[in-house]
C-alpha cells in the first residue's frame, strides 16, 4: 500500500501566524487614546465626574443586553447581577480610593504642616500610591467553622460567616499580587487602576479613574499584540448574600472587579474559564511588553538558576538607583505548580491556580543548596524551611542566608512569603516562567514580519520610548 500523502498546506492568508493568540483576528477595537468624545452616560444624560447616584437609565453593554453572559465557574453561587451602588448601599462605591492630593509621579508627596517627618522620596510616594488595599473575601480557604453569634452581629452577617462563599478569583488575585510587587517595572498610566476610564484630575494634579453613576467604563487591555479598548457596564455577579463574586477591596473599591469583567468580555463565553484558571493569561493582559519563556525545572536547572542570578542583580540595581529609568532588560519570574501537585500543595499551606512570584534565590553552603523565596496571596507554607521551623531558623542559618525571619513579608493583603530549598521547590513546581522586557532602541517604527511557512523562533521587540507597544514580531509553527 502506498504511503498516505501529507495533507496540502493551507494557502497563505497574508496574515501573521498564531503565536499563542498574538496575531489572531480580534474584533475588539484598538486603543486610540482619544476619549474626549466618549459619551459616559451611554446616551442617558449629562455625565459629571462627581456625578450623583443614578438609579434609572443606567448604561447596559449592548453585547450583554438584556442579561449578562452566564459564567459557568460561578454558576453554583451566582444568584443575581447588581450594580456597585446596590452592593455597597447605603455607602457610595469608588473605583479607587484617593490616598494623596498630589501627583506622586511628580516629585513625591508633601508631609502635613504639623509633621516632623521628612517628605517621602518619589520612589516612596509611588510605592504608597500603588499599594493595593486588602481584597474582600479573597482567602481561598475561608473559615467555614460555625461560631457563636457575636453581640450586635446581624443574622445575615452570621450566615455569611458560617456559610462563606468560596473565592473563585485566586488566579486573578495572584496576578494582582505579582503586578504590585513588580510595580517598579510598570510605567506610568499602565498600572492596574490606571487602565480604567473615565478619569479626572483630582487634588493637585493626580489623575485617577472616577466612579461613573451611569455604569459605563472603558478599560485598556493588552490583547493579541496591542492595547485594545474594552467597553463594559458595571453589573457584577453576586451571591445569595448580595456580595460581589468578582474581586473588590475591603474599602469598597471596584477597580479589581472592572478589570476582571473587561477580561471576561475579551475571553467571551467560550473561554471565560481562563480568568479563573489561567493567571498567566491575566498577567500578560494587564502587564504587557514582557516576553514569556517557560522553563521546566527538571530539564533546565542551569538556565533557571542563571535567571535567578540576573533577577538578583536587577533588584540590586533598582535598589541602588531607584530614580534611574535605565534601558536594561527587566525580568519577572513566577512559578507554576505541577499538574499532580494539588495534594502536596494543600498539605503544605499552598494553593493551586495561583502564580508564585520568585522574590529571591540565595545559595547556602551548609547544606549545599539554593534557598528560594516565593510570594503569593495567603501562603501558609508548613514544609521544610517554613518560618515556624525553629530548628532551621537559627542565628547561624539567618547569618549565612543574609535574611532574618522577622523581616518576612507581612502585607495588608495577606500576601505572604516563604523560603524553601531548591529540592522542595522542584518537587512542587514543575515550571518557571521568565517574563522579560527587552528595550531595543535602534528600531523607530512598528513593523510585522510575516511568517513564510517555515519553522522559526519567536521573537518580540518593543519600542524604547513606549515599551508597552509591540514593535516587531516574528513567529513560526
Amino acid at each position: 500500500m502506498a504511503p498516505k500523502k501529507p495533507p496540502p498546506k493551507a494557502a497563505s492568508t497574508g496574515k501573521p501566524a498564531d503565536a499563542n493568540g498574538l496575531f489572531v483576528e480580534c474584533d475588539i477595537p484598538l486603543w486610540d487614546g482619544d476619549l474626549s468624545k466618549e459619551d459616559w452616560s451611554g446616551g442617558k444624560g449629562e455625565y459629571s465626574a462627581a456625578g450623583a447616584v443614578v438609579t434609572s437609565g443606567l448604561f447596559v453593554d449592548p453585547t450583554q443586553d438584556p442579561d449578562p453572559w452566564e459564567i459557568n465557574v460561578l454558576a453554583q453561587h451566582n444568584k443575581d447581577w447588581k450594580r456597585p451602588s446596590a452592593i455597597f448601599s447605603p455607602f457610595k462605591p469608588v473605583v479607587i480610593k484617593m490616598t494623596t492630593h498630589t501627583d506622586p509621579y511628580e516629585g513625591g508627596l508633601t508631609p502635613p504642616d504639623d509633621s516632623d517627618q521628612p517628605a517621602p522620596t518619589r520612589e516612596e510616594a509611588i510605592a504608597a500610591y500603588r499599594t493595593v488595599r486588602k481584597l474582600k473575601g479573597a482567602n481561598p480557604v475561608p473559615d467555614s467553622g460555625k461560631s457563636k453569634r457575636a453581640k450586635g452581629t446581624s443574622k445575615r452577617a452570621e450566615a455569611r460567616r458560617n456559610q462563606p462563599t468560596p473565592c473563585y478569583m485566586q488566579a486573578f488575585n495572584s496576578c494582582l499580587a505579582v503586578i504590585q510587587h513588580a510595580q517598579k517595572l510598570v510605567p506610568r498610566e499602565h498600572y492596574l487602576w490606571e487602565l480604567i476610564y473615565p478619569q479626572a484630575v483630582v487634588g493637585n494634579g493626580i489623575k485617577l479613574p472616577q466612579y461613573n453613576p451611569y455604569g459605563k467604563y472603558v478599560v485598556k487591555v493588552f490583547v493579541r499584540g496591542c492595547w485594545r479598548r474594552v467597553i463594559i457596564d458595571d453589573r457584577l455577579p453576586t451571591d445569595i448574600f448580595g456580595q460581589s463574586l468578582l474581586t473588590v477591596s475591603e474599602v469598597k473599591e471596584i477597580w479589581p472587579a472592572l478589570l476582571a469583567k473587561a477580561l471576561l468580555k475579551v475571553l467571551g463565553p467560550s473561554k471565560q474559564d481562563s480568568l479563573f484558571t489561567d493567571p498567566l493569561w491575566c498577567l500578560w493582559s494587564l502587564l504587557p511588553g514582557y516576553v514569556p519563556q517557560i522553563l521546566d525545572t527538571s530539564m533546565h536547572v542551569s538556565s533557571v538558576l542563571g535567571y535567578f542570578n540576573r533577577m538578583m542583580e536587577q533588584n540590586k540595581r533598582l535598589s541602588d538607583t531607584p530614580e534611574k529609568d535605565d534601558e536594561s532588560e527587566k525580568i519577572i519570574i513566577v512559578a507554576m505548580p505541577r499538574d499532580n501537585g494539588e495534594i502536596s500543595f494543600a498539605a503544605n499551606g499552598l494553593h493551586t491556580n495561583q502564580l508564585y512570584q520568585i522574590l529571591e534565590a540565595r545559595p547556602l553552603e551548609t547544606p549545599p543548596t539554593t534557598m528560594m523565596r516565593i510570594m503569593s496571596p495567603f501562603i501558609n507554607w508548613t514544609g521544610e524551611g517554613c518560618y515556624g521551623d525553629n530548628e532551621i531558623w537559627t542565628d547561624e542559618f539567618e547569618a549565612e542566608l543574609g535574611f532574618k525571619r522577622v523581616d518576612r513579608l507581612r502585607c495588608d493583603n495577606s500576601w505572604n512569603d516563604a523560603w524553601m530549598s531548591w529540592e522542595s521547590f522542584h518537587n512542587i513546581f514543575s515550571k518557571v516562567v521568565v517574563l522579560r522586557r527587552t528595550v531595543v532602541k535602534k528600531y523607530a517604527c512598528h513593523k510585522t514580519l510575516h511568517n513564510d511557512g517555515s519553522s522559526a523562533t519567536r521573537w518580540l521587540f518593543v519600542k524604547a520610548d513606549h515599551p508597552m507597544h509591540l514593535l516587531m514580531a516574528y513567529s513560526g509553527d
